[in-house]
This record gives structure tokens, sequence and C-alpha cells, in this order.
């Protein structure tokens, strides 16, 4: 008996006992669908996120862990950082990972002030942003992940209609970076 022959005699069957046993069958089987294609489009990609996440966080525990003095500690956290003059390829970063995510950027507010008592500054960047809201944290988290210093200091959200999914947020975030 060929394949094609045994599925177009098992089809009937699984039809007519799916018919039988009613829609409370049908349901669990599509459920049951749903479940497997949820496993396999999100919680893959998550997992695997998870582990790359984990092992950067190891990483930095085995080096602060070697670090013997609270200055080596300091001195190994602000390696981590970006130089002030490489702040341009990190907001163009961010202007990316937010064209990648489907989130609309406006103008934005660029400051960068100096860190008391550090030789460390403070470069803000606040934006109105317009996406839905999984568009806007995948955004967000993207661009955490890309650059260690960037963090978000202040998001408001706001919907204009309960229907509309697009929200229109105001998104400041802060990046610590080394001067010269």
């Amino acid at each position: 008996m060929k394949p094609g022959n045994s599925l177009a005699l098992l089809w009937p069957r699984v039809r007519f006992h799916g018919l039988a046993m009613g829609w409370p069958a049908l349901l669990g089987l599509a459920l049951a669908a749903g479940a497997v294609a949820l496993e396999l489009m999100v919680v893959d990609d998550l997992d695997a996120r998870i582990e790359k996440l984990q092992q950067s966080r190891s990483s930095l525990r085995k080096k602060l862990v070697a670090a013997s003095s609270q200055s080596e500690i300091r001195g190994l956290l602000v390696s981590e950082l970006v130089d002030v003059n490489a702040i341009d390829s990190v907001i163009a970063g961010v202007h990316t990972a937010a064209r990648n995510s489907g989130v609309r950027l406006e103008q934005g507010d660029y400051k960068l002030q100096p860190e008391p008592d550090t030789r460390l500054l403070h470069y803000r960047i606040a934006f109105p942003a317009k996406g839905d809201y999984l568009q806007l944290r995948r955004w967000l988290d993207e661009a955490i992940e890309a650059q260690p210093g960037l963090m978000v200091e202040e998001f408001s959200l706001r919907r204009d209609d309960i229907g509309n999914d697009m929200l229109e947020a105001r998104v400041s975030l802060g990046l610590l970076v080394r001067q010269p």
C-alpha cells in the first residue's frame, strides 16, 4: 500500500470519529495544536535568550569574584561601558532596534551631563514613541541587551482610544559612558 493511499484511508476515519465525539473533542484538538505551535514558535526562542543571558551573567560574576578589591570591581564595571566617542553608534543602535520592532520614534532630546564624583558621563535621551505594547517592550529589550550601560529612566504610556492597540509612549533612556 502506498503512503498516499494510507492517508486517504485514514482521513475519513479521523473525520468520522471526530464528528462522533463532537465539538469538545475538536476544541481539545485545536487547543493541543495551539499549545504545540506556541511551544515551537515562542518558548524555544525565549529559552535560548534566557540561556544567553545566564551565560553572560555567570561570566560577569566570575570576573567580579576574581577581582580582589572594590576599586578593581569598579574598574571592571566601568570597562564594560562605552567610551564617550561611541555615543553615536549607541544612538544608531537604539534607532535600529526601534525600526526592527516596528516602533516609530519622534524627535528626541539629548543631554550629556557629568556624573558627580566619578569619571563617568550621563547621556540622557528622551523620545516620544508610538507602537503597540509588545513592540515597545521588544524595542527596549533589544536596545538594553545590546548596550550594557543603557537604562530606562522613565516609561509612560498613553492611549487615546481604548479600542486602539497603538500607544503613545514617553521614554527616557540614560546611558553611562566613560570619559576619555
